[in-house]
């Protein structure tokens, strides 16, 4: 995918997210947010994905989705483990499983995977390469995320610039 092509469709997710919340459909918000931020961050670009992430957070502690939450939870604890944040990956891991605890998901693999991550993050205090990557699995989808890694910054931040 060209990078004009995946402009322009980020530029459509961030319309997408602005319609939504005009319509007050906070959860679509979040879902755009989510998306967002999961696709910024795949490019590096981690200080706009946590504003993304912690936008999309917000949306879903509006409306009471604790998968919501605990997703963005867990890619806030990835992105500031990229950044070289520790202290606040740990803690947003520690809320990911808290919040995970409290949902009703049935499934085992999200809480190991946390964990995991989580011991990672414990076991290299100190160390700014991170071991793990920011998973797919944190956001609802985004297709278009994974071809997307050149990017320019100023691109990215014309797109969170109004957050």
């Amino acid at each position: 995918m060209s990078m004009g092509l995946f402009v322009c469709r980020a530029m459509h997710l961030n319309l997408l997210h602005f319609f939504a919340g005009a319509r007050g459909e906070r959860k679509g918000q979040g879902e755009c947010l989510s998306n967002l931020a999961y696709a910024v961050s795949q490019m590096k670009n981690y200080q706009s994905a946590v504003l993304l992430y912690r936008g999309a957070l917000q949306a879903f502690s509006d409306v009471g989705d604790l998968q919501g939450q605990w997703q963005m939870c867990e890619g806030l604890g990835a992105t500031h483990f990229c950044l070289g944040n520790t202290e606040q990956a740990i803690s947003y891991y520690k809320q990911a499983l808290t919040l995970f605890g409290k949902s009703k998901d049935a499934s085992s693999t999200p809480r190991e995977r946390i964990l995991s991550k989580l011991k990672d993050v414990t076991g290299s205090k100190g160390t700014l390469q991170p071991s793990h990557s920011l998973d797919r699995n944190l956001s609802p989808s985004n297709k278009y995320a994974s071809r997307c890694a050149s990017i320019p910054c100023s691109a990215i931040d014309m797109l969170v610039s109004h957050f």
